[in-house]
């Protein structure tokens, strides 16, 4: 079991694919398989951003802020009298 998802156990459709070819199959298994799919948290509609679409937004969000004044230039300035 890794991030909650067993991965040794039967899926509903392996089970009843087993039913229908005539194979007896645990009811337990069954019931197991069917409330952990109704459980099981869809992993295609859970999309993480891409790391290069969160460094893009980044750069458009610092480039629309104020640049801050160079302060270097502000201490030359101030010691020019």
């Amino acid at each position: 079991m890794i991030d909650g998802i067993m991965n040794n156990t039967p899926t509903v459709a392996e089970l009843e694919a087993k039913a229908k070819s005539g194979e007896p199959i645990n009811l337990t298994d069954l019931a197991n398989a069917i409330k952990a799919e109704k459980h099981a948290p869809d992993r295609d509609n859970e999309k993480k951003p891409s790391i290069r679409e969160q460094l893009k937004a980044d750069k458009a969000r610092l480039a629309k802020e104020k640049p801050a004044p160079d302060r270097a230039k502000t201490k030359n300035a101030d010691l020019e009298v």
